[in-house]
């Protein structure tokens, strides 16, 4: 999932001309706000009715009450995003009007740094843990979007990404999204445990920017074959992540596996994109 978040902040860093954007204001980030909650917070609202409905109709107000403490009962990630987006957009407007910060540098570091106070003052509750686990890699797929230029002599270096391939290859492993997980508890027994999370943390970066490169030089790879077929699939299925993944995790053991989910949750949001009403409330477009 920290890639996932990674590809939204590419996505969103398209917003913005540079880094940090001087002419980025309040009326912008009102604007964001605005097409954020209509994009992201009316669909997770309305799939959450759904799924109550559908799975929990003896005991919904339970279930409202389950979303609202954590909304991994939901479609947490949309709320996950959400707070990345207007957070982001409020500490970008903090930036360049108030603080006048004029480098990418010393945005990024603001970023960080308010990152690490969220930790002290922000609750756990509404989703706003996602936003605190997942910020980092939101702004991570932003200004490796942003400066994706400068990757270039890189992304040609074919022994550095077999490196990368081979580091992402051995780590990955060691992945864990829950916590704790054996990994923490082995960190725990070879150091005091006060440093475990943070030192997972960045482990979990490191393992974030290695996938990210490898996913950028998979699209290149793929971008280069000319392959018109390929490149319109990716870009059909691309426009249907949300209802695929909203559909998919409900039919996850449909037969046969995996193809029969995709290909079912890519039919079902063929058809909701298909009719106005549902492509607004269900897919936020």
């Amino acid at each position: 999932m920290p890639l996932f978040i990674a590809l939204s902040g590419m996505v969103y860093s398209l917003k913005f001309k540079a880094l940090p954007d001087k002419d980025y204001n309040f009326s912008d980030a009102y604007l964001e706000f605005k097409k954020s909650f209509r994009g992201l917070i009316v669909p997770f609202l309305v799939w959450t009715i759904i799924f109550s409905l559908a799975s929990h109709r003896n005991n919904v107000l339970e279930y409202f009450k389950n979303v609202a403490r954590s909304p991994d009962w939901s479609l947490w990630f949309l709320v996950a995003v959400f707070y990345c987006r207007i957070i982001f957009a409020l500490l970008h407007v903090l930036a360049v009007k108030v603080l006048r910060v004029n480098s990418p540098i010393k945005f990024l570091a603001l970023l960080v740094v308010f990152r690490v106070l969220a930790s002290f003052f922000m609750p756990n509750i509404l989703g706003f843990s996602f936003f605190k686990k997942y910020f980092l890699f939101f702004v991570l797929g932003i200004f490796t979007f942003k400066f994706r230029t400068k990757m270039i002599y890189f992304l040609d270096n074919y022994a550095l990404n077999l490196s990368v391939i081979i580091l992402f290859s051995v780590f990955v492993p060691f992945w864990h999204f829950l916590s704790p997980n054996p990994s923490e508890i082995w960190l725990s027994n070879i150091m005091p445990q006060k440093f475990v999370p943070l030192l997972y943390l960045v482990f979990k970066l490191i393992v974030s920017i290695l996938g990210i490169y490898i996913f950028i030089l998979t699209a290149r790879f793929i971008s280069r074959l000319n392959f018109d077929y390929v490149n319109k699939f990716l870009s059909f299925t691309g426009k249907m992540t949300l209802g695929i993944y909203a559909i998919h995790s409900k039919i996850i053991h449909l037969p046969p596996i995996f193809f029969g989910p995709l290909l079912v949750s890519m039919l079902a949001t063929f058809i909701i994109g298909k009719i106005p009403i549902m492509k607004s409330l269900l897919l936020g477009k």
